[in-house]
């Protein structure tokens, strides 16, 4: 019994580790581009904290009287850091600015350094855990191999159902909050089946607390818990793309079929940015084998530059998330009374693309000067800065592509809002998506938005603002309006945020 309990213990130490892996990767790609880049600096900032755990205890093993109280207690404080510091992942901008100034020209080594901060403390205690339940469960050198391969194929085991279960059911029910409360769970347990040795008082513990946490769930997550929405797939052919015959080569989902040969290509910290050459004839843009732009077919991206810069008749300024070919920012430029337009595009690699083989296209946009082109975050660009604006126009990937999600998220609209001058209208090109999609996205909105309005263009196109936006502006079809109205009055909805990315489950054949 006493070594069953020690086996058991750490298997349940060894789920929550991988829980905290997933969870922990998934928090820092809100902010770290999913790249092989931020990948590389979860595993290793994860592998050396635990690597110099199990290096520093088996230094003082022999100085330890009580193995398994101090068990017992780096378990308590991984579970305490979950709850308090973990979850608290939307701070870690604020930390990532920090290092910023210290690293001004190494943007690499700053979220290397973010990473490895934000998850030493845990890892250090987890990886200790392992030398010191060894030392319990040897008492001889006899059978001593054995013991230890059945105590770290337990460990691996309690891993691999920790990692299947954050991923494939945690994290899309709960979110990542829930999900690091339920791994901090598993800490408290590890340390209380270690403690304790009589069976029934420990299945007595066993069930008190999983009722409690059960409980705990249903009552921090009460309104999604009860409204989830397994939606059908996106009902288009590509869940980025509504109707080719509407918006053809608008942001298509995958690669075309129609291209003549690669005329660009080269690695990026965000992907392989690839133009090619196509039939119609013209010239196409994609990320990592997802499109981005084309000619001919920006329709929607002038259009939603259009829907904003519409609604002023005097000098403004606009912040325009997203450069791209540079179509959205070209028809920002063709109203006089803008003066001033700041460009935050993320990628080095998209400017070189939008001023070699778009420029003609796009009217030389980066040579006008009202442009200020900012090569930077745009969810850390609005939380660092403090200027307003007439107008704020995104036009960026996908939600589930890691460095645009936050973008798409309560969170951010509301910091959009706040950057907004009186009267601003903010737009979001918002790609293509079914009713769900679009209720989602457009009740995200109305939480952080006084006025909001979502107008069908063959993609999903999205404006909000403090102000009533009028039918002239909008040019709304009657069947848009009866889709608008519908998804007002209708009830049962879920708010996209950086905690619960609703928004994934549209795009989970992407």
């Amino acid at each position: 019994m006493n070594n069953l309990t020690i086996i058991t213990a750490m298997a349940f130490s060894g789920a929550a580790a991988l829980i905290y892996e997933v969870v922990s990767s998934k928090a820092l790609f809100y902010y770290f581009a999913a790249t092989t880049y931020s990948v590389a600096t979860v595993l290793i900032a994860f592998l050396f904290g635990i690597a110099l755990g199990s290096f520093i205890i088996s230094k003082l093993l022999s100085k330890i009287k009580n193995k398994r109280t101090f068990f017992a207690t780096l378990q308590l404080l991984v579970a305490l850091y979950a709850l308090f510091i973990l979850s608290q992942y939307e701070l870690l901008p604020k930390f990532l600015s920090f290092s910023y100034n210290f690293l001004p020209n190494n943007l690499i080594l700053s979220k290397f350094l973010v990473s490895l901060l934000f998850l030493l403390i845990p890892t250090l205690f987890l990886g200790a855990c392992f030398p010191l339940a060894s030392s319990l469960i040897i008492k001889s050198n006899e059978q001593t191999d054995k013991k230890v391969g059945i105590l770290y194929s337990f460990d691996t085991f309690g891993a691999i159902l920790g990692a299947a279960v954050a991923g494939f059911v945690f994290l899309p029910i709960f979110g990542l909050k829930i999900t690091i409360f339920i791994a901090a769970f598993l800490n408290f347990l590890s340390g209380l089946i270690i403690l304790e040795k009589n069976i029934k008082k420990l299945g007595a513990y066993l069930t008190l607390s999983v009722t409690l946490v059960l409980l705990f769930i249903f009552l921090f997550n009460y309104s999604d818990f009860i409204k989830t929405e397994f939606v059908k797939p996106l009902e288009f052919p590509n869940a980025l793309q509504a109707s080719s015959a509407q918006v053809k080569g608008d942001h298509a989902g995958t690669i075309r079929k129609d291209y003549e040969q690669v005329i660009f290509q080269k690695n990026s910290p965000y992907g392989l940015v690839e133009v090619l050459e196509t039939k119609d004839p013209g010239k196409y843009l994609q990320i990592d084998k997802k499109g981005q732009c084309s000619i001919p077919g920006h329709g929607s991206e002038d259009e939603i530059a259009h829907l904003v810069a519409r609604n002023f008749d005097y000098p403004v300024e606009i912040l325009n998330i997203g450069l791209g070919c540079g179509f959205t920012l070209s028809s920002i430029l063709e109203y006089k009374q803008v003066i001033e337009v700041d460009v935050v595009e993320i990628n080095t690699v998209i400017e070189e693309v939008a001023r070699d083989y778009f420029s003609e296209e796009n009217n030389y946009a980066l040579e006008d000067p009202r442009v200020n082109l900012i090569i930077g975050d745009g969810y850390l660009f609005l939380q660092e800065e403090d200027e307003k604006y007439d107008g704020i126009i995104i036009d960026v990937q996908n939600p589930v592509v890691a460095h645009s999600s936050p973008l798409y998220t309560y969170e951010y609209f509301v910091m959009a809002n706040e950057h907004l001058k009186q009267g601003g209208v903010f737009g979001l090109w918002g790609f293509g998506g079914n009713y769900g999609y679009n209720k989602t996205l457009y009740k995200t909105l109305d939480k952080a938005f006084p006025e909001v309005y979502f107008i069908d263009y063959g993609v999903s196109l999205f404006l909000a603002s403090d102000h009533e936006i009028s039918e002239e502006i909008l040019s709304l079809t009657p069947e848009n309006k009866e889709i608008m109205e519908k998804i007002k009055n209708d009830q049962d909805f879920e708010i996209n945020t950086l905690d619960h990315q609703v928004l994934e489950k549209y795009f989970a054949k992407q």
